[in-house]
Parts: structure tokens; C-alpha cells; sequence
């Protein structure tokens, strides 16, 4: 979750925000990402370039932010600190996967627009920012399990979910307790 300095925005500010953010992710299905510029996102909102700029300079700032919004609304829904520990419980990973499946065509046009590496950028970052104060492991460890959920997750979502959130939650959680599948 990199720092977008949402504090100082009021409700009104975070919607204009909110809404620049819809516009691109509405114009990802219609054109490809690179081929996107400031214009048509101003289109699309329905706002001037002097709004656009007063909140975002670039299309990875308002991506970062939108997703930024999503993790904050996923942790003021859990109800306990979010520890290594927890992420390998049963109830948090369903309750991740609940969350997160609300957001399935914003991760999947991410992923088809070639996006996917923003997304997985700001996984890893929130499990820095998140997890790693309260874990004495290893980065490389937080890094192994987010994008390991995160992949997990999308390639559910692409096989069209095929399996239920209990059952997607218990493969993720026998993973994360035990994720080279050896005997423990």
C-alpha cells in the first residue's frame, strides 16, 4: 500500500478520486493501457485536466490508489491485527477471498491489460507495510506468501471458480501451513 496521502482528502475529494479511478480501469476493456492517456480519462470521469492533475500526474498513481482504497477497505474489515499467523488461518484467507472476489474484473482486466505487476507491487507492499512489523521472519517469506495468494486467488478467478471459498480457503491455508508439501 504505497502512500497516496489520502488522509488529507475530504469524502468529496476521495470520490473524485474514486471516480478517476473507474474511468481508467472502464477504459482498460476498451483500449490498451499504454494507449491511454490523460484526455481520455478526463472523458470517461468527466472532469477537467485541472482536476486530474490536482490529484494524480500519472495512470500508475491512480492505479496505486485505487488500490491502495481496496486494501484499506479489506483491513477496516478484519478485526484483529494481521499477523503472520493469521494469514494462514482458515477464517482470515476465507474471509480474503470473500473480500477480494468483489474486486475479480478489476484484477482480471489487470491482469488482461498487462497490469498484473501493479497489482502484485502493491500485495507485496501491504504485507511490508502490514505484516512485517509484527513478524520476525524473513522478507522473502512475506513475499513467498503474498504472491502466492494473490496467484492463487487470480487463477481461481480465471478457471472460473470452479471451487467454493471454502474449498479455495482450505488448499490457500494447507499451502501456507505447508507450502513445499512435505511431511510435517
Amino acid at each position: 500500500m504505497k502512500d497516496t496521502g489520502l488522509k488529507k482528502y475530504t469524502k468529496r475529494n476521495l470520490f473524485t478520486r474514486q471516480c478517476i479511478g473507474e474511468a481508467l480501469i472502464a477504459l482498460l476493456d476498451e483500449v490498451p493501457y499504454d494507449q491511454i492517456n490523460t484526455s481520455m480519462i478526463c472523458k470517461k470521469a468527466g472532469i477537467s485536466r485541472m482536476t486530474f492533475y490536482h490529484y494524480f500526474y500519472t495512470k500508475n498513481e491512480i492505479m496505486n490508489n485505487y488500490i491502495y482504497e481496496i486494501f484499506t477497505s479489506f483491513q477496516r474489515i478484519i478485526s484483529c491485527p494481521i499477523t503472520m499467523d493469521i494469514i494462514r488461518d482458515y477464517d482470515y484467507i476465507l474471509q480474503a477471498i470473500q473480500f477480494f472476489d468483489q474486486y475479480a474484473s478489476f484484477v482480471l482486466t489487470l491482469r488482461k491489460s498487462g497490469q498484473y505487476c501493479l497489482l502484485l507491487d502493491n500485495v507485496n507492499h501491504y504485507f511490508e507495510e502490514v505484516v512485517a512489523p509484527s513478524y520476525s521472519g524473513s522478507l522473502y517469506d512475506l513475499y513467498f506468501y503474498s504472491g502466492a495468494l494473490l496467484n492463487v486467488f487470480v487463477l481461481w478467478e480465471e478457471n472460473g471458480k470452479k471451487e467454493t471459498p471454502e474449498e479455495l480457503a482450505a488448499v490457500m491455508c494447507r499451502l501456507m501451513k505447508n507450502p513445499c508439501g512435505t511431511k510435517e
